[in-house]
């Protein structure tokens, strides 16, 4: 399975950088993007489309771990409540036996 796996990530990789190469040679024009009367500097359509999808990615992996902390944190304060819990029943079987003995 971790070979299969491997083998997944190394072909989605490599589809990755062909596309990239793809993308540069049909893109290699350079343009000005302008914005509330104010223009960039001209760069390849290449490096624009880079950026924003590096920005997104970057955006959209912020995004998810602070999901994951928060869903981390979550679940200990969950296990916590849970192993109190299970304390508490043992305790409260412990009387009980304790009880019925006398």
């Amino acid at each position: 399975m971790r070979v299969l796996k491997g083998l997944c990530i190394v072909a989605v990789g490599l589809a990755v950088l062909i596309l990239g190469g793809v993308l540069y040679v049909d893109n290699h024009t350079p343009i000005a993007l302008r914005l509330l009367d104010r223009e960039s500097p001209a760069l390849p359509v290449f490096i624009w489309l880079y950026a924003a999808f590096a920005t997104g990615a970057t955006v959209g992996f912020a995004l998810c771990f602070f999901g994951f902390v928060r869903g981390k944190l979550e679940q200990r304060r969950l296990q916590r409540a849970l192993r109190d819990q299970g304390r508490e029943l043992n305790r409260l079987r412990d009387g009980a036996d304790t009880a019925q003995q006398a």
